[in-house]
């Protein structure tokens, strides 16, 4: 007999399938077992009798069939995020679940204290945190899928509020031995010498590089040979240390290598690659109580909600 009553809980678990791109991912990031994901994928796809995802070339897809059911279970659940938000704003609680998000050096570096110390003051919330490139965060905000993120690119549209948060600057990252290890810069012109590694298309940090080089008259992408192109901070970090290539990266996710002498950090001559990241928030959404409580945090002054604003 099949079965008539997905949960929501299965929804959850099926669109969050679709945001990691993997059934181990999924599992990771909600703290469940890979066949338990597995379980809930096969029970949603027995009731609405047809497959939701193919395997192709060792990665999954969705079929048009699950196409239909992700747009339709991410408005089931954002309706189902606003009804228990609008209890809670009536009710003044602040528990509850609170979905945020962070561009990579943010979600990694920054984000897991601020949540510690926030949850310290409100144990009430859960807090879940979500990683991806800016353009994925601001994505979700604008869909409802997390409430609070920050980015390393301030958003241009008015579809969104936005706040500068802490500061961070970029660095030519290059490993021990590398010819330029010892140096500490380098004129612009030198980065066609030696293989690189990028940030995939979307990351913040790859587009402050390349804005910034662009008004020295050099196009990074074009201008440097591209040894590959990887979807995290954190990849690229490990290419590095691998010998692969040098990198434009930001000094928090290096600043332990640089402190051992694993690699070294070099300026740019000329190039000023410091920025600002972005606490965002949609304009066209009305922040939870626990949205709101976090949102004020992240507002204090740097000696109350962070340790500083600078690297």
């Amino acid at each position: 007999m099949r079965e008539t009553d997905p949960s929501l809980w299965k929804l959850q678990v099926f669109c969050r399938v679709i945001e990691e791109n993997s059934f181990s991912g999924a599992a990771r990031s909600l703290a469940i077992s890979q066949p338990t994901v597995s379980s809930h994928i096969a029970a949603l796809e027995r009731t609405v009798g047809a497959r939701l995802f193919d395997r192709v070339d060792g990665e999954i897809a969705l079929t048009r069939a699950g196409e239909v059911l992700f747009a339709e279970a991410r408005k089931v659940l954002a309706c189902h995020r606003h009804a228990i938000q609008t209890v809670q704003e009536f009710l003044g609680v602040a528990t509850g679940a609170l979905r945020i998000g962070g561009s990579t050096i943010p979600g990694t570096y920054i984000l897991p204290d601020y949540i510690r110390r926030f949850r310290e003051a409100h144990p009430g919330i859960q807090v879940e945190l979500a990683s991806a490139n800016s353009s994925a965060i601001l994505a979700r905000i604008d869909e409802g899928e997390i409430e609070v993120g920050v980015t390393g690119e301030k958003p241009s549209s008015g579809i969104f509020r936005s706040f500068p948060f802490e500061e961070d600057e970029l660095v030519l990252a290059v490993p021990k031995g590398h010819p330029l290890a010892r140096k500490k810069s380098i004129p612009v012109a030198e980065l066609e010498r030696y293989p690189h590694v990028l940030r995939e298309a979307g990351s913040g940090t790859r587009a402050l590089a390349e804005r910034a080089l662009s008004r020295r008259g050099f196009e990074l992408a074009h201008r440097v040979p591209v040894a590959c192109q990887i979807g995290s901070s954190e990849g690229v970090r490990q290419a590095v240390l691998a010998n692969l290539g040098v990198s434009i990266l930001s000094i928090r996710a290096i600043a332990s290598d640089v402190e051992t002498g694993r690699l070294a950090a070099l300026s740019l001559e000329g190039v000023d690659l410091k920025r600002r990241f972005h606490v965002v928030t949609s304009a066209r959404r009305t922040l939870s109580p626990p949205g709101k409580a976090f949102l004020a945090f992240l507002k204090q002054p740097a000696g109350k909600a962070g340790k500083t604003r600078r690297p």
